[in-house]
């Protein structure tokens, strides 16, 4: 897939994304479709089932998830979210190679070692192949993808809600009010009218923002915020390479066996990277798991260098086989919901989670980047099976929002658009302001975030969250 940048030139994205096995919200962000009793698969059992189907034979990506459909009468399909990333494994293990074919696309032909691998586990295809003939005509289905998706929706809400500290009586029995009511509506087949419950859901914290909709809107046509808790601990890990990606930023590929039961659900996920601080103790910088593979134990840390601190200072001098203590990440806040298009907008230290997000995206979904960087040199590619414009702005003063500005008035803002802002925290304000009160952009559509505050070490701010 080629995009064109509004910097100039063309750029070659070369598919869905290359880190395999990436967990997510629900299936339609990649996790595996879930029934009574545990998942429909689990990675190891995709992974197979995907090379017995290549081994008969090669097909791209969305043959593929057509294929999977089809093995399980319709009950259950793999989202590019967590195809991609299977067949990328599938790849750099050897066990499968990718072929250019008819309008670039990928079609993907098992390897001999593919071959020796299913044939050692050619008692788990068996019992795939069996799995996928009992969901067929006269077989027991699952739910339609779409109430499916509403069900793992319903019930990650509730998690998220019910699990924070001090619950009270009161949010308690609006959602009780809320799943009493929806279960008459699911009985009666009616839609919920005016003055129902599901009107009265409007700016109940978690369950969806706080927004400048009307008031006819409801949790079905607003985004969903979810906040889920992590366990925090530290973790001693080993700095396996350092890469510079660019004159401004340094890549670290950290692994260890204390990454095991690593969780970051979300691009705005961030970790907490313990370094010395130069006065004989320690500093904490935040920074976002940029990649994460489990089934390696490896996990990826972008560095912004265009300012001095501790934290940079150490990944400007750190070499493979050194130490690096990492904790978290505390939390994740993922967004889901009926969301058509993103408008992603942000500078160099934003540039880990806006590439993350990126490369996470549904295949087709329009993707808007509009990042700021001090020069061509800076500029990165994404690899994403999503539908991306980028636009690259060079800037010299970091504190500069009209440059953000000036090129967001040439884009349009189509309704169902969800817009992320993470820059110094002046540009991201006024961006925000830009949006809100110019631009007419509803709060429940947008999220901003100042990543950093020039002239403060270690600091954040939030707008409007």
């Amino acid at each position: 897939m080629r995009h064109r940048t509004r910097s100039g030139g063309d750029r070659k994205f070369p598919g869905a994304g290359a880190w395999p096995d990436r967990r997510h919200h629900d299936e339609e962000k990649g996790r595996p479709f879930r029934r009574r009793g545990g998942r429909m698969l689990d990675y190891g059992e995709l992974r197979l089932l995907i090379l017995s189907i290549i081994s008969e034979r090669p097909s791209h990506g969305y043959e593929l998830i057509k294929s999977v459909e089809d093995h399980f009468g319709g009950s259950y399909t793999p989202s590019p979210g967590v195809l991609y990333p299977t067949l990328s494994w599938l790849d750099d293990i050897g066990y499968a190679v990718a072929e250019a074919s008819e309008g670039n696309r990928k079609n993907y032909r098992i390897t001999e070692a593919g071959e020796a691998y299913l044939a050692a586990n050619r008692a788990t295809v068996e019992a795939l192949r069996a799995r996928g003939g009992q969901c067929g005509e006269g077989g027991r289905r699952g739910p339609p993808l779409a109430v499916a998706a509403a069900m793992d929706e319903l019930k990650s809400a509730l998690r998220g809600q019910l699990r924070r500290p001090g619950v009270s009586q009161d949010t308690v029995e609006r959602i009780v009010t809320i799943l009493k009511y929806a279960a008459r509506q699911i009985e009666n087949d009616d839609r919920p009218t005016a003055g129902t419950p599901s009107n009265q859901t409007h700016g109940q914290e978690n369950m969806t923002a706080r927004t400048a909709e009307p008031e006819s809107a409801t949790a079905d046509t607003l985004p969903r915020i979810e906040r889920i808790r992590h366990e925090l601990r530290r973790r001693q890990l080993t700095v396996l390479s350092v890469v510079s990606l660019t004159p401004n930023m340094i890549r670290i590929t950290l692994g260890g066996d204390e990454l095991d039961n690593f969780t970051s659900l979300s691009a705005g996920d961030h970790i907490k990277i313990i370094v010395p601080d130069g006065q004989g103790g320690t500093a904490m910088r935040d920074y976002t798991p940029r990649h994460y593979d489990p089934q390696n134990r490896t996990l990826v840390l972008d560095f912004a260098v265009h300012e001095a601190g501790p934290a940079t200072q150490w990944a400007l001098a750190v070499k493979p086989g050194d130490t690096a203590e990492i904790a978290g990440p505390r939390g994740s806040q993922v967004i889901t919901g009926p969301i058509k298009s993103w408008l992603l907008i942000g500078d160099e230290p934003a540039l880990p989670s806006i590439g993350r997000r990126i490369e996470e995206m549904d295949a087709g979904l329009p993707v808007t980047s509009v990042v700021a960087v001090p020069g061509p040199e800076d500029e990165q590619v994404f690899e994403t099976a999503a539908s991306l414009t980028t636009h690259w702005l060079h800037r010299e003063e970091t504190s500069d929002a009209t440059i953000f500005i000036d090129r967001l008035r040439d884009i349009p803002l189509e309704p169902g658009t969800f817009v992320w802002v993470a820059a110094e925290g002046s540009v991201t304000k006024a961006v925000r302001a830009y949006l809100v009160e110019e631009r007419k952009h509803p709060l429940a559509w947008l999220r901003a975030s100042g990543y950093w505050v020039k002239g403060k070490a270690d600091t954040t701010e939030k707008f409007g969250d």
